[in-house]
Formats: structure tokens, C-alpha cells, sequence
């Protein structure tokens, strides 16, 4: 049987911190008999995109790519379009 585990981030300030947390966790996966797919597992980067976020060392933003369409929309050059977005804008608000 084969589990993909996916959305695990582990971060760390300090590289030597760093190895040790990953040797922690892989050593805790291999004690429960499970195993990690290194060729899925980048390690060592600077920025990560999780769960729509990136997480840097300059700290968690949205995910450029995420909100891409929102900042290429075209100004309203109407009053019914208007009347659209705004529409559009207290829908997401209160869906949330």
C-alpha cells in the first residue's frame, strides 16, 4: 500500500536546526513504516507555496499566481459593469 502524504512544511531560522527537525521526522516516518519519495520532496529552498500561500524568510504572502486574474481585471467603463463588480464584492465578502 502506498500514502502520499502532501502539505507537510517544516521550516526552520537555522540550517543546522533544519537538519535536525527533517532527521527527527524522517527517522519518526521510517518508525511507523513509512517512507518519503525524495524526487517529491524539495529541501532547501527559500520559498515555498503552501496551501496558496508563499512562506519565505521575508515572511507568508499570497501566492502571486492565486490572485493573478483579480489584478488583470479590466476597470469597470460603465455603470452596469460597475453594478457587476461591486455585486461580485459583497458576494466574496459576505460568503466569507
Amino acid at each position: 500500500m502506498t500514502v502520499c502524504l502532501e502539505d507537510v512544511l517544516m521550516y526552520s531560522k537555522r540550517p543546522k536546526a533544519h537538519m535536525k527537525h527533517l532527521n527527527v521526522a524522517l527517522r519518526t516516518l521510517r518508525r511507523k513504516q513509512l517512507y518519503a519519495k525524495f524526487s517529491k520532496c524539495p529541501c532547501w529552498v527559500d520559498r515555498v507555496s503552501f496551501l496558496g500561500h508563499m512562506n519565505s524568510a521575508d515572511g507568508i504572502f499570497v501566492d502571486p499566481q492565486k490572485i493573478e486574474v483579480v489584478v488583470k481585471w479590466l476597470w469597470p467603463t460603465s455603470v452596469t459593469e460597475s453594478c457587476l463588480v461591486t455585486r461580485i464584492w459583497v458576494y466574496a465578502d459576505t460568503a466569507w
